[in-house]
C-alpha cells in the first residue's frame, strides 16, 4: 500500500489521525479524497491480525451498513463450479453466530434491513444494512460455515433463471471458446448437479468448508462500516470484536503472463443463436492490464471516443447507414496480472443484421481513422473535467450500495482513492497508444448474435447454439481496402460545447424556508409545483402533457410509446454534450399522458427544455425519416416481443398488472407497435397536441422565477388548448370480486423455471394501504424461511405488495424449478399457518415489526434525484402524501388484534378475493422433484376470457385529497417579487 501514488493533499478531507493503537487496533495515516459537500468522516483501521477496515461516520444516515469483500471468486472454484458462490450464500443462511436456519435474515428483517451477496471473478462481497447500530458482534462472514441443502437448490434456481438470457448465453459461449488455461474460461455459476450433496452432504460440505478456511481469513478481507455513530465508538467496537481473530495466509490473486484469448482465438468469428430477439455484433480485443492504472485508464478514453453520439462520430456514421441503434464500449474483463478484454458492442437493425460484414468492415475502418484523428490531450482534458465535475457534485447512494462498492475497491485501489475510484488524473500518451494499437483486426474476435442464425454446436451449461471459425479471406480484403473510404465519414471529436460550467447555488435561504412543496401556478392550462432545496446544485424538471385519450385503446398507447421513442432518439445527438456532463433526459408514455424528465445542473436545464420542446414541435410539421423510424421502431418493439422469452418473474408481474388494472397486455401493444407506420406519427401529433393539460414540477436548485420561465416557454412553444378538469381521466382501480381466480399460461420452450404470482385483494383507501404495508413486513422473513429454506422452492421470492392505483394486494411471488401447483400448495399452507404465528406474537414482537414497517415507509431516498422522483409520483397519482404522514399515522394506529382480524377476514376467509397467475415451464423439474403434499381442493374460477373477467370487476373510489393539506400554496402575484 505504501507504494501507491497519492493525490495532492488539498483534495483530501478527513479527521485528525493518531499513531497509537487500541487493543491491537492501529489507525492508518492518509486522508480520503471525497467530493465537495461530503460531510462524512472517514478513518482507516488495521488490526494487528491484518484485517483492514474503513469506518465511515455519516451523521445524516438513517441506516447502518456493513460490507466485506473477500479475495475469492469463481476463479477459485476448481473442479466444482459454483462452490465460491455457495459459500457466500450459505453464510447468510446459517453459521456459528446464527446457528438457527435463517436467523440472520430474521435479524435483518427485524430492523427493516436488506442483505446481498455477490460473487464475481476474484472477489465475493457480502453486505447488509439495518435501521439500528451495529453492536451484535462480528458479521457472520467471519464465522465457520454450516452447509444446508437449500443453498445448492437456490444456486441451481439462479442458474435456471439465467439460462434464457441472451447476455449470459453469449458470454458463456465466448468463455468456452477461450484460453482454457485462463480462469476466465470457467463457468461463472453453479448447478444442483455440481453442488449436489453426496453421502449426507459430506463431499460438498467438505469442499465448502475447505474453501472457507483457506480464503475467508482476515488478511483477505476488506470491510467498510457506515453508521451515524461517532468514529471513536465504532473504533472501540472493532477493537473489541475483531482483535482476537487470526490473520490467516495471504494468498496471491494474480494470474501473471496469461491471456484470455490465445493467438488461435483471434481473427475468428462466433455465431450465436439468440432467444430473446437480441441482434448485435461484438468485437473483443485483448488489451494490457489496467487494474493498476489509477491515474489514467485508456479504456475510458476509448469509450469516450467510440460512444460519442455527435455529428461525424463513429455512431453517427453507422446510424446514418441504417445499420445500428446503439454503440457501447467498455472493459469486459480486467484480470490482475493478465491481459484484459476491451469489448465494443453494436446493436443492429434488420438491415445491419443482413449486412453484418459491411458493419464489421465499417467499424474496424472507423476505429483506425479515429486513432489517427483523436490522440489528443485536449480530449483527455474534457474527460478529466467531466469526471471531476461529476465526482465533486456526485449525489449520495444508499448505505448498502456505498459500503459494497468501497469494500470492493479496497482490494485494488490506493487507500486515499477508494471513495473517488478510477479517475483520469493525468494524460499518458504512450499508455494510450499501446492500448489503442490493440484495436485492430488481427487482434480481434467477432461475435454475431441473432435469432435467425442456424448453428451446429451446443454450449454445455446454457445449451446455447453456436458456430465458430476463422475470418474469411474476402472479409479481410474488404476491410483492408475500405479504410480510405471511411475518411469522409468520421472526423476528430470536437470539444464539449457545455464546458466550462460553474454550478452556483440559487436557493440561499435557510432550510426552513426551502424543502417545502409549493403549488405556485394554476391557470387552467398548466399547473406548476416547486420544491427548492437548500445547498443543492442540481435540479429536476418534470412535465406531464396530460391527454386521457392515449390509454383508451392499445393503438393510441402504442402511438404514444413510439412517438416518445422517436423524440428521445433525436435528443441523443442534440443533447449529447449535456448528457456527458450528467444531464439525464427521458420521455415516456404514462397512463395520464406523455412525461418529460430532465435532471442536471441548473445552467443546463432551460436550454435542454427548449431543445426538447423544439423537437416536439418540429416533429408535428416534418416527415419522419424512414430509416430513423425503422431503427427506433425495432429498438422499441423488441422489449415487448421478448417478454414471453424473458424471466418468468418479469413476465408474471406484467400479467399481474394487466389483470388487476386497466392497462393493455404486452401482446396487444406488440401487435399495435408492429403495425404502426411512419406516416401514422404525423396523424398522432395534431391528435395529441390539439388539447391537453400540463403539470410541471421543479425540484432542487430552482426558484419560483425559474418555474414561471419554464411554464412560459412550454406554453409559447406548444400553444396548447386547455383540457378542463372534468375531462381528466379518473385515477382508480378495478376491484377483484370474491373467489379464487386462476390464469394459466405455458412459458417459452427454452424457459426452465416456473413462476407463480399469488395475489389477495386487501381493500382500498388509506387504512387498507397501511395494513398492506404492515402485513408485507410481517410476511417477509417467515415467507423466505418457509418457502425457500424449508420447502426449497427456489432462490427468488418476493413479498412486496402489489399497489394498483387505488387498490392494494398481498403478494407472494415465487420462481423455481417446481410446478406452479406445487408452489401454490406451499404458499397456501404457509398463509394458513402464519395466522397462528401472528396470534402467538408478543406485544413487543408486534411493535418491533410495526416500527420496522414505519421505518421502511418513511426512509428518505438516498439522494435528491430519487427524492424528486418520489415527489413527482405523488403528484402524478394525485395522492400528494409527500411525507407519508397519512399512511404512517394509520400504521401506528394498528394493533395486533386489528391485523389478526384483517388477516383472517381478507386472506383466510372463504369469501376472500384471490388471483393466482401460474406460468408453467415445459421442462420437467430435473433433480428436484419431490412428492406433493395433499392440500385440500378449492374451487377455481379459470380466466379464459379476460374481457368477461374484467366486466365483473367494480371500480374503486377515486382518490381525492385537498391540496391545502399537503402543500404550501403561494398567490401568483407574490411569486415574481419573491426569491422563492
Amino acid at each position: 500500500m505504501a507504494d501507491y501514488p497519492q493525490p495532492p493533499t488539498p483534495l483530501f478531507s478527513g479527521i485528525p489521525l493518531k499513531n497509537e493503537g487500541r487493543k491491537g487496533c492501529i489507525r492508518q495515516p492518509g486522508p480520503i479524497e471525497t467530493s465537495d459537500g461530503d460531510s462524512r468522516q472517514f478513518q482507516r483501521i488495521r488490526l494487528q491480525s491484518g484485517a483492514d477496515f474503513l469506518l465511515v461516520r455519516d451523521p445524516h444516515a438513517d441506516r447502518a451498513s456493513v460490507a466485506t469483500t473477500v479475495g475469492v471468486g469463481y476463479y477459485s472454484d476448481g473442479d466444482t463450479p459454483g462452490i465460491a458462490q455457495a459459500v457466500g450464500e450459505a453464510l447468510f443462511h446459517r453459521n456459528e453466530k446464527y446457528p438457527e436456519l435463517n436467523a440472520f435474515r430474521k435479524y435483518i428483517t427485524k430492523y427493516a434491513g436488506t442483505l446481498n451477496t455477490n460473487t464475481v471473478e476474484t472477489t465475493t462481497t457480502l453486505s447488509f444494512d439495518i435501521d439500528a447500530k451495529f453492536k451484535d458482534g462480528p458479521p457472520p462472514i467471519y464465522t465457520a460455515i454450516k452447509i444446508v441443502e437449500s443453498v445448492a437448490r437456490a444456486i441451481d434456481s439462479k442458474h435456471k433463471e439465467r439460462a434464457p438470457l441472451d447476455s449470459a448465453r453469449v458470454m458463456q459461449v465466448q468463455k468456452s471458446r477461450s484460453n482454457t488455461d485462463h480462469p476466465w474460461s470457467k463457468f461463472s455459476g453453479g448447478t444442483y448437479d455440481t453442488l449436489k450433496p453426496e453421502a449426507c452432504g459430506k463431499t460438498t460440505c467438505d469442499k465448502m468448508a475447505a474453501l472457507h478456511q483457506k480464503y475467508y481469513t482476515l488478511s483477505r478481507m476488506k470491510t467498510v462500516i457506515l453508521s451515524p455513530e461517532p468514529l471513536e465508538n465504532m473504533e472501540n467496537n472493532i477493537a473489541e470484536l475483531f482483535s482476537d481473530l487470526e490473520e490467516g495466509e495471504d494468498l496471491s490473486n494474480h494470474w501473471e503472463g496469461k491471456s484470455p484469448l490465445r493467438s488461435q482465438d483471434l481473427m475468428t468469428w462466433i455465431f450465436v443463436t439468440a432467444l430473446q430477439g437480441l441482434e448485435s455484433v461484438e468485437f473483443e480485443f485483448p488489451v494490457p492490464d489496467e487494474t493498476g492504472s489509477f491515474e489514467f485508464q485508456p479504456s475510458k478514453y476509448l469509450q469516450y471516443i467510440i460512444e460519442d453520439r455527435g455529428p461525424e462520430s463513429i455512431f453517427s456514421s453507422l446510424r446514418e447507414k441504417g445499420w445500428v441503434t446503439e454503440v457501447f464500449a467498455s472493459m469486459k474483463l480486467s484480470c490482475p496480472g493478465s491481459k484484459g478484454i476491451f469489448a465494443c458492442r453494436l446493436l443492429l437493425t434488420e438491415t445491419g443484421r443482413d449486412q453484418w460484414k459491411d458493419v464489421v468492415t465499417k467499424f474496424i475502418s472507423d476505429l483506425a481513422i479515429s486513432q489517427q484523428e483523436s490522440l489528443l490531450e485536449t480530449i483527455f482534458d474534457d474527460i478529466r473535467a467531466i469526471e471531476d465535475i461529476k465526482f465533486r457534485q456526485s449525489h449520495k447512494v444508499s448505505s448498502i450500495e456505498f459500503t459494497h462498492r468501497i469494500s470492493s475497491r479496497m482490494h485494488i485501489m490506493p487507500p486515499g482513492w477508494v471513495v473517488s475510484g478510477y479517475k483520469c488524473r493525468r494524460f499518458d500518451l504512450n499508455q494510450l497508444q499501446e492500448f489503442w494499437d490493440c484495436l485492430r483486426l488481427d487482434n480481434c474476435r467477432v461475435t454475431v448474435i441473432s435469432p435467425h442464425l442456424k448453428c451446429d454446436h451446443t454450449e454445455k451449461w446454457y445449451g446455447a447454439k453456436y458456430s465458430y471459425g476463422k475470418m474469411l479471406p474476402d472479409l479481410l480484403a474488404k476491410i483492408n481496402s475500405s479504410r480510405a473510404a471511411a475518411i469522409s465519414d468520421v472526423r476528430l471529436l470536437r470539444p464539449n460545447r457545455c464546458l466550462p460550467i460553474t454550478p452556483t447555488f440559487k436557493v440561499l435561504e435557510t432550510k426552513s424556508q426551502a424543502n417545502v412543496v409549493k403549488d405556485i401556478l394554476n391557470d387552467g392550462i398548466i399547473r406548476c409545483w416547486c420544491e427548492p432545496k437548500y445547498k443543492e446544485l442540481k435540479a429536476s424538471l418534470f412535465v406531464c402533457l396530460r391527454n386521457p385519450v392515449l390509454y383508451t385503446s392499445a393503438r393510441y398507447t402504442a402511438w404514444a410509446v413510439l412517438y416518445s421513442a422517436i423524440v428521445e432518439d433525436r435528443l441523443r445527438e442534440a443533447l449529447s454534450d449535456a448528457h456527458r456532463l450528467g444531464l439525464v433526459s427521458s420521455l415516456y408514455a404514462h397512463h395520464t399522458g406523455i412525461v418529460i424528465q430532465i435532471y442536471g445542473y441548473n445552467e443546463l436545464l432551460l436550454g435542454s427544455l427548449e431543445i426538447v420542446l423544439r423537437v416536439l414541435r418540429v416533429l408535428q410539421d416534418i416527415e419522419i425519416d424512414e430509416r430513423q423510424f425503422a431503427r427506433v421502431k425495432k429498438r422499441t418493439v423488441d422489449p415487448y416481443r421478448c417478454v414471453e422469452a424473458g424471466l418468468p418473474c418479469t413476465h408474471a408481474i406484467w400479467l399481474a398488472k394487466w389483470l388487476t388494472g386497466d392497462s393493455h397486455s404486452d401482446c396487444e401493444l406488440t401487435d399495435e407497435l408492429e403495425s404502426i407506420m411512419a406516416s401514422d406519427i404525423r396523424q398522432f401529433c395534431p391528435f395529441f397536441f390539439g388539447q391537453m393539460h400540463i403539470q410541471l414540477f421543479a425540484y432542487g436548485n430552482v426558484v419560483n422565477k425559474d418555474v414561471i420561465e419554464f411554464a412560459d416557454l412550454i406554453k409559447a412553444t406548444l400553444k396548447p388548448r386547455g383540457l378542463p378538469k372534468t375531462q381528466w381521466s379518473l385515477i382508480r382501480s378495478p376491484i377483484l370480486p370474491s373467489g379464487t381466480y386462476v390464469y394459466r399460461k405455458a412459458l417459452h420452450p427454452d424457459i426452465i423455471n416456473s413462476s407463480i404470482e399469488y395475489l389477495v385483494f386487501l381493500g382500498e383507501g388509506e387504512v387498507a394501504h397501511a395494513k398492506t404495508l404492515l402485513l408485507s413486513q410481517m410476511l417477509k422473513e417467515p415467507a423466505f424461511r418457509r418457502l425457500v429454506m424449508e420447502a426449497k422452492l427456489g432462490h427468488k421470492i418476493d413479498t412486496d405488495p402489489l399497489m394498483a392505483k387505488t387498490a392494494y394486494y398481498c403478494r407472494i411471488a415465487v420462481e423455481g424449478g417446481e410446478s406452479p401447483e406445487y408452489m401454490e400448495g406451499h404458499i397456501r399452507d404457509f398463509l394458513t399457518r402464519h395466522a397462528g404465528e401472528i396470534a402467538g406474537m408478543s406485544t413487543k414482537e408486534f411493535e418491533e415489526i410495526r416500527s420496522a414497517s414505519v421505518a421502511k415507509c418513511v426512509k428518505q431516498p438516498d439522494n435528491t434525484r430519487l427524492e424528486s422522483i418520489r415527489r413527482w409520483t405523488e403528484i402524478l397519482d394525485e395522492s400528494l402524501d409527500f411525507n407519508k404522514r397519512v399512511v404512517v399515522n394509520e400504521i401506528l394506529a394498528l394493533k395486533k388484534e386489528d391485523i389478526l382480524g384483517f388477516y383472517n377476514h381478507s386472506i383466510l376467509s372463504p369469501n376472500s378475493a384471490t388471483l393466482i397467475i401460474k406460468l408453467a415451464s415445459q421442462h420437467p423439474a430435473k433433480g428436484v422433484m419431490r412428492p406433493e403434499p395433499h392440500w385440500p381442493e378449492i374451487p377455481y374460477i379459470e380466466i379464459k376470457d379476460v374481457r368477461r373477467y374484467r366486466s365483473q370487476m367494480p371500480l374503486s373510489r377515486c382518490l381525492e385529497r385537498p391540496i391545502s393539506e399537503f402543500v404550501e400554496q403561494s398567490p401568483l402575484e407574490n411569486i415574481l417579487s419573491s426569491s422563492l
